[in-house]
C-alpha cells in the first residue's frame, strides 16, 4: 500500500540505510553514538518539515500540481513533467515542446528528475527526501573524510553545523539540485585530494579517474564546474609542489606572477582579460534587475537601462574593472549587511549572517592549522574555494542569489573552519594550563 502511494519514498529509505550504515561503518563505538544521534535528529526534523510543507499546501493540491508555487523548483518538476507527457504521448500543446527543448535551465538535474516522473509518475514531496538522502550522504562523505584528515572533534563540530544550519536545512530538502552537487562535490573533494597524496599509483589512478568522472557529471549538473574543478585541482598542486620545497619554487612562482603581472600591462593582454571582465559584468548587471533585493558592483552609470546578458554592449576601462574587482569581492564577504535587510527573509537569515562572518574570521586560523595536519587535502579545500567565490562574486547582483549560491562554498568553509575553531580552543586550553603550571610553581602553598 505505501509502495502504490509513494514509491519512490520507499527507494529513499533502503537506500537511506545503506548511506547510514556506510557513514557509521568502521567507528569506535562513541563517534557511532553520537553520529547515529545526529543523523536521527536531522532526519527526524526533515521528515517533519516535508510533512509540515505537505499540510501548508494542501489547499493548492491539485491534478497539476508541482510541489512549488513558483521558484527553479517548481520550474524543474515542470519541465520534468512536461518532458514525460511527451515522452509516454499523453497530449500536449507546443509550449510543452518549447519549454521541454529551451536551452534556458537545461542541465542533468531536470533529466534526472524527468526520469524520476516517467518511473514514479509525479513525485514533488519524495524528491524533497531524495535530495534530504542527497545532502546527508554528502555531509557523511565529508565527515569521514576530515575525520580522517584532521581528527574526530573537528569532524563531528562541522557536521552538527552541516546538518542543522537553517538555510542548508531548508535547501536540503528543497526541489533544487544543490543537495545533489553538494554530494558530488563533497565526492569530488575526497578523490581529488587522494591523487595528490603519497601512495600507491593505482590508488591515485583510480582516485583521479573517479574525480574526472565526477566532474563532468557537475558540469552537467551546473555549467562551467568543468573548468572551475579543474583550474581548482590545478591550484592544489601547485600548492603542493611550492610547498614541498620553498626554497627552490617559491622564487619561480614570484618571477611566474611577476611576468605576468608585466604581460596584463601590455594592451594585446589586457584586452582579452577586459573582455572577460565584462561577460561576467553583463550577467552580474542582468541579476541586479531579477525580482528581489538587487546589489550594484559597477558603477551607477551602468545600471541606467536594464540589457540582456546576451545582447547588452557593456564594456569596461581598466580603471572600471579594478573597482568592479574590489567591489565584487567585499560584497561576497559582506552583503547582506545587518542593516542592510529589505524584507522579513532578509531580517530573519541575519543570525546565519553573523556565522558566516565567524566562519570567515575562523577560516585562515583553520587553513594554517588543516596544512600542518594534512596538506593535500587542504589544498584541495583552497583549490576548491578559490575559483567558485571568484566567479560568484563577480556573477551575481541579488541578494536572495547570493545567499542560496554562496551556500556551497559556506558548506565547505565550516569543515575548515571548525578545524580553525579547535585549534584555537587548543591554544587558549594550552595558554591557561601553562599559566596555571607558572602560578602554582610561584606559589608554595598553593604546590603544597
Amino acid at each position: 500500500m505505501l509502495y502504490t502511494v509513494a514509491p519512490l519514498m520507499i527507494w529513499v529509505v533502503l537506500l537511506g540505510c545503506v548511506v547510514i550504515a556506510a557513514g557509521r561503518r568502521r567507528l569506535p563505538e562513541p563517534d557511532r553514538r553520537v553520529l547515529t544521534l545526529l543523523i536521527t535528529a536531522a532526519i527526524a526534523l526533515r521528515v517533519l518539515f516535508v510533512v509540515a510543507v505537505f499540510v501548508r499546501n494542501l489547499p493548492h493540491h491539485h491534478d497539476l500540481w508541482l510541489g512549488e508555487i513558483a521558484g527553479d523548483g517548481a520550474y524543474g518538476i515542470s519541465r520534468g513533467l512536461r518532458a514525460r507527457d511527451l515522452l509516454l504521448g499523453i497530449p500536449t500543446s507546443r509550449f510543452d515542446a518549447f519549454v521541454v527543448n529551451d536551452v534556458y535551465g537545461r542541465n542533468s538535474y531536470v533529466t534526472f528528475l524527468t526520469a524520476l516522473q516517467v518511473l514514479f509518475g509525479p513525485v514533488p514531496y519524495s524528491v524533497r527526501l531524495l535530495n534530504g538522502l542527497f545532502f546527508l550522504a554528502g555531509a557523511l562523505v565529508l565527515f569521514r573524510f576530515t575525520r580522517s584528515v584532521y581528527g574526530r572533534l573537528p569532524a563531528l563540530a562541522a557536521l552538527t553545523v552541516v546538518l542543522f544550519l537553517p538555510s542548508f536545512f531548508v535547501w536540503s530538502v528543497s526541489l533544487l539540485k544543490e543537495p545533489l552537487y553538494f554530494l558530488c562535490t563533497a565526492l569530488f573533494l575526497m578523490t581529488a585530494s587522494g591523487t595528490l597524496r603519497v601512495g600507491p599509483a593505482r590508488s591515485r589512478i583510480v582516485a583521479g579517474v573517479s574525480a574526472v568522472l565526477l566532474l563532468f557529471v557537475m558540469e552537467g549538473v551546473r555549467h562551467k564546474t568543468l573548468a572551475i574543478g579543474l583550474l581548482g585541482w590545478a591550484i592544489a598542486a601547485v600548492l603542493l609542489i611550492v610547498s614541498s620545497r620553498p626554497r627552490r619554487y617559491l622564487p619561480i612562482a614570484g618571477a611566474v606572477l611577476a611576468v605576468s603581472l608585466a604581460l596584463l600591462a601590455r594592451p594585446s593582454i589586457q584586452q582579452p582579460a577586459l573582455d572577460a571582465l565584462g561577460e561576467a559584468a553583463k550577467i552580474h548587471a542582468g541579476h541586479v534587475f531579477t525580482l528581489g533585493h538587487g546589489y550594484k558592483l559597477l558603477d551607477e552609470g551602468f545600471y541606467y537601462r536594464m540589457q540582456d546578458p546576451n545582447s547588452s554592449t557593456l564594456t569596461l576601462t581598466a580603471d572600471q574593472a579594478a573597482r568592479y574587482l574590489v567591489r565584487a569581492g567585499v560584497s561576497f564577504v559582506v552583503t547582506p549587511l545587518p542593516w542592510q535587510a529589505a524584507s522579513l527573509r532578509e531580517l530573519v537569515y541575519v543570525p546565519e549572517q553573523l556565522v558566516w562572518y565567524a566562519l570567515l574570521a575562523l577560516l585562515p586560523i583553520g587553513l594554517v592549522a588543516g596544512w600542518r595536519r594534512d596538506a593535500a587535502a587542504t589544498a584541495v579545500l583552497i583549490g576548491y574555494l578559490a575559483p567558485t567565490s571568484a566567479i560568484l562574486a563577480l556573477t551575481n547582483g541579488n541578494v536572495g542569489t547570493l545567499v542560496r549560491l554562496r551556500g556551497m562554498v559556506t558548506v565547505i568553509v565550516v569543515w575548515v573552519s571548525a578545524v580553525g575553531l579547535c585549534a584555537g580552543l587548543e591554544y587558549v586550553l594550552a595558554r591557561a594550563s601553562r599559566a596555571r603550571v607558572g602560578w602554582h610553581a610561584l606559589d608554595p602553598e598553593a604546590a603544597s
